[in-house]
C-alpha cells in the first residue's frame, strides 16, 4: 500500500483512541505517530501494567507487527500468557521474542504453524481494524494478569 494512504487510515483510527476511551480502558498512548502505536495498558496498576508497540507500516496491506515492551521501553524477554493464548511467551522464529499468536497480527501470520492463514482473508472484514486488534491484545492481556 501506498505509505499515504496507510497514514490516513492509520490517522484516522488512531484519532479514536482518545480521551474518554483511554480513561476507561485504563490505557496511555505513549506514541502514535505514523507507523507506531506504543500504548500502555493498566497505568494505574504499575506492577501490572503491559506495553506494545504495535507497527502499521504498509497499513493494511500488511497486518501490524507488536513488540511487547518493558515499561521503560526495551523490548520484553518475559511476558504473562493469557488461557487462550494470544500472547504467546515461546520466541518467535523471526524475533526470537514473545510475539501475539492471533489472527490479525503480522507475527501470527509470519509465523511457521501459520503462513498458510493470510492476512488477506481478513483485511478489511470486521473485527481486524486498527481500534479491534488493539482491543483483542488488551483483553488478552486482562486475562494474562488476573
Amino acid at each position: 500500500m501506498h505509505k499515504a494512504a496507510s497514514k490516513i487510515l492509520f490517522d484516522a483510527a488512531v484519532a479514536k483512541l482518545s480521551g474518554r476511551l483511554l480513561e476507561l480502558r485504563d490505557w496511555k498512548l505513549n506514541s502514535s505517530e505514523f507507523p507506531v502505536l506504543d500504548i500502555t495498558f493498566g497505568t494505574s496498576a504499575p506492577d501490572r501494567a503491559f506495553r506494545a508497540r504495535f507497527t502499521f507500516d504498509e497499513w493494511d496491506d500488511l497486518p501490524p507487527s507488536v513488540c511487547f515492551l518493558t515499561t521503560a521501553g526495551d523490548p520484553a524477554r518475559s511476558v504473562p500468557r493469557d488461557p487462550k493464548g494470544v500472547i504467546n511467551t515461546g520466541n518467535h522464529p523471526v524475533t526470537g521474542l514473545p510475539f501475539v499468536c492471533s489472527i490479525g497480527f503480522r507475527e501470527y501470520h509470519t509465523h511457521t504453524s501459520h503462513v498458510t492463514d493470510h492476512w488477506s482473508n481478513y483485511r478489511g472484514k470486521p473485527g481486524y481494524d486498527i481500534g479491534d486488534l488493539v482491543t483483542k491484545l488488551w483483553q488478552a492481556w486482562k486475562k494474562a494478569v488476573k
